[in-house]
């Protein structure tokens, strides 16, 4: 099945043609997947364990680019060496065991990119708390309710 697209502008006339395939079903269920688990509510330690992997992660890209098949392999592959990307309900259990302000409302199902220094500051104040406390308060807390 084809389908005509006209994009027409005051530079003229442009018509582009494209095949439009039906949605793979395997597809559909990987993404719903996919889209379900980027709003699990993470505990303590499996949330530091994660954040840790993410910023192991950066550290190897930033290292990656100290030299130009570094860079080029990270300019080729996409890798961003100025922020990490985590999820929504990550970066809103992150910020919130870390006792940050969310200065913007965060979508739970959305990923962000932050800069890598501030979420290695709230990881640090996270883990620094040794008895949990401020997790064993927030255990109770619903985090898709905001």
């Amino acid at each position: 099945m084809e389908e005509k697209i006209v994009d027409a502008s005051r530079w003229g006339q442009k018509a582009v043609t494209k095949t439009i395939m039906p949605a793979n079903p395997e597809l559909k269920v990987a993404r719903a997947v996919a889209k379900k688990a980027a709003i699990i509510q993470y505990g303590y330690e499996e949330l530091l364990n994660h954040v840790a992997n993410r910023l192991k992660q950066f550290d190897i890209l930033k290292e990656r680019d100290s030299n130009f098949a570094g860079r080029l392999m990270n300019k080729v592959s996409g890798a961003d060496t100025e922020k990490v990307e985590l999820d929504g309900i990550v970066l809103q259990q992150l910020m919130t065991l870390a006792g940050e302000e969310l200065p913007i409302e965060i979508k739970l199902g959305s990923t962000y990119k932050i800069k890598h220094a501030a979420i290695r500051s709230m990881f640090e104040k996270a883990k620094s708390d040794p008895d949990q406390s401020e997790y064993d308060r927030l255990k109770g807390y619903d985090w898709r309710s905001e």
